[in-house]
């Protein structure tokens, strides 16, 4: 678990024993996008008038539908899941925050918080949506037994002594095939 240059790490501990698992993804995930809006804030001031480039994110998330389309519970579980897969960086992109699913499931402890400047710099920093899609799931409601927030009003949780992820916090079961047992 430890890199060259940065320390390496999971949020699974059955891979990796050191870190903050919980935190870390969110807290790289952060940087990364202050990053961009940097890079693209000195691209468009200082090169994008002479070369008539155009510059962008690409996302990587999957895509989910819910198992039953007929249960409101599956669709905000899907909706939820994606909010989590793709809105986690396009939302800061096109609009300068988080979702407010993720603030409200991850919390201010676990999400990282941008100031007004970087929510400014960010807001629009992508000339065009741009996703890289490797496979669809279904999702469903796992049920306050599997998911540890209320199905009405998603609160933020403590870390528990073995902590939560990114996976965790999406709650949502994830499937490959429907209810009729087809594939997606």
């Amino acid at each position: 678990c430890s890199g060259v240059v940065a320390r390496a790490g999971s949020s699974s501990r059955s891979v990796c024993f050191g870190g903050e698992g919980p935190t870390e993804p969110y807290q790289v995930a952060h940087n990364l996008l202050l990053a961009h809006g940097k890079a693209v804030a000195t691209y468009r001031r200082s090169y994008q008038a002479s070369q008539g480039g155009s510059i962008t994110m690409v996302i990587s998330g999957d895509w989910t539908e819910p198992w039953n389309a007929s249960s409101p519970d599956d669709v905000a579980a899907a909706q939820r899941r994606q909010e989590f897969q793709i809105g986690w960086f396009a939302d800061p992109i096109f609009f300068g925050d988080y979702p407010a699913v993720m603030r409200s499931v991850v919390g201010d402890e676990r999400l990282p918080q941008f100031t007004a400047e970087e929510k400014a710099m960010l807001r629009g920093s992508a000339d065009y949506f741009a996703l890289n899609h490797y496979r669809s799931r279904f999702g469903r409601e796992p049920g306050s037994d599997r998911c540890r927030h209320g199905r009405v009003e998603l609160q933020p949780t403590p870390l528990s002594s073995e902590g939560r992820d990114w996976d965790q916090d999406q709650c949502c079961e994830v499937l490959v095939s429907g209810m009729e047992g087809q594939e997606i």
